[in-house]
């Protein structure tokens, strides 16, 4: 099957979690290591994450997992394979371990002031405009300083990570609901917060 380029190399940016799914194939050819081996080695013992484990691995006393269908209602979420696909969204964690893994990143326990600021600095395409994504973040300015973060959803979970690199003050939200198989995902409820504003009480100006 033949899949159409979206756009010529640096004309435009398109996330694509598929893209780290190839990042870890090319890990494993280069270590001669699993993915599985290398996370374990490298961010979660590290880090501190000893709750968080592949998906393929379910442990047991772990939350049910729910969708949110197109009414708006919950539902048993259906049963997906992430063995595929671990370097994209295929672990099971914990908000305090995902609170950990930002804390670690943040006190350069993970990689250093050098890979802080690849993974930290938004690219940008050929016509010089930001992307507002940097490796694997995204990357918004403000007042107090550059907020970095993720978001992300499969079937029956979905999750947000937002730090604040200069405090290293880290915010990590975890939910056994997801929204992937509605036709669209709920509209947040008025007056719902963004999420650099929940993390600003914790930040030292």
């Amino acid at each position: 099957m033949s899949t159409p380029v979206l756009a010529a190399p640096r004309e435009r940016f398109s996330y694509s979690s598929y893209g780290y799914v190839l990042i870890g194939a090319a890990l494993e050819t280069a270590t001669s290591t699993s993915y599985e081996s290398i996370i374990s080695k490298y961010v979660l013992e590290p880090a501190g994450m000893a709750a968080t484990q592949p998906a393929t691995k379910p442990a047991s006393g772990s939350a049910s997992f729910y969708e949110i269908t197109d009414a708006g209602q919950a539902r048993p979420a259906p049963p997906i394979d992430l063995s595929d696909r671990l370097p994209a969204g295929g672990y099971l964690s914990t908000a305090a371990d995902l609170a950990r893994f930002g804390a670690a990143l943040a006190g350069g326990r993970l990689v250093g002031a050098k890979g802080q600021a690849l993974l930290f600095t938004p690219q940008r395409t050929r016509g010089s405009r930001s992307t507002e994504y940097g490796l694997g973040f995204e990357v918004r300015a403000s007042p107090l300083g550059r907020f970095v973060g993720h978001t992300g959803s499969v079937a029956g979970g979905t999750t947000a990570l937002l730090i604040h690199p200069r405090s290293r003050a880290t915010l990590a939200l975890t939910t056994n609901l997801g929204y992937v198989t509605a036709a669209s995902p709920p509209p947040p409820a008025q007056g719902t917060p963004e999420p650099p504003m929940l993390l600003l009480p914790f930040i030292r100006q």
